[in-house]
């Protein structure tokens, strides 16, 4: 059984990121918190959210377990409850969440039905940190004129840039110079091509995100790391490149 209390703004916020790659997750408590790991369906991009428990104002867990969550039914309940503190419970099945004088009661999914391929070992030898503001202007920019973006890392900095298909005269490009990053870490020059929507949607979602550790190699998936909940929880982004 589980008996848990959050404040409402950081469970939206916990539940617009989880649910941009799928709209069913396993979400696992444990008695440190609980935590999300989720794929979108074409295998292109990976998420893990850890919410320490910390970061509740109530957490009683009887032994860890597993629940099958459909986040958008959660999240059109929450649309019309007012701001405040959501009391969560969970007993044989059922999943009972109440904010203020509203309640509802959700079926659980069947949490065997939703696989999850365990994140791939990977090594970096480029990164850097940024802060998100930075990072969201970039890509919000890059987002208005085409589908996917350069992510590029040289000894002087990194780069940002779009150009608009198919005659790639309209373009964008934001850089940002190693002197102005909190981190810089290069040993080889490097660039990759990504998708656009999924960084836009987590750059405009993680409200309580202050600054990104990006990790970049050439032609190879791009990791972003950063604390969640004003460090009471930790997100890992991880998407696979466009090969041109």
């Amino acid at each position: 059984m589980l008996q848990m209390k959050i404040d409402i703004k950081s469970f939206k916020e916990f539940l617009n990121l989880v649910s941009m790659l799928n709209q069913e997750v396993k979400v696992d408590f444990t008695q440190e918190g609980f935590f999300v790991k989720t794929m979108d369906q074409a295998r292109i991009s990976l998420m893990e959210i850890r919410v320490n428990k910390d970061a509740l104002q109530e957490y009683m867990l009887d032994s860890d377990f597993t629940l099958g969550l459909d986040t958008e039914a959660v999240k059109n309940f929450l649309k019309v409850a007012p701001q405040g503190i959501m009391e969560m419970s969970e007993n044989q099945g059922k999943l009972s969440i109440k904010v203020g004088l509203l309640s509802a009661g959700f079926g659980e999914v069947d949490p065997t039905l939703i696989n999850v391929p365990a994140a791939p070992k990977m090594e970096y030898t480029n990164s850097f940190i940024a802060d998100r503001s930075a990072l969201k202007e970039g890509f919000t920019a890059a987002d208005m004129i085409s589908d996917f973006v350069k992510i590029s890392m040289d000894a002087s900095g990194v780069k940002i840039t779009a150009e608009k298909e198919p005659d790639h005269e309209t373009t964008m490009e934001l850089s940002l110079p190693r002197e102005q990053l909190k981190e810089f870490v290069h040993e080889s020059d490097a660039r990759s091509y990504f998708s656009m929507d999924y960084f836009v949607r987590l750059l405009q979602g993680a409200d309580s995100v202050g600054e990104f550790k990006v990790s970049i190699g050439q032609d190879y998936p791009l990791k972003l790391e950063s604390d969640f909940l004003h460090g009471k929880g930790k997100l890992l982004f991880i998407m696979a490149p466009r090969l041109l």
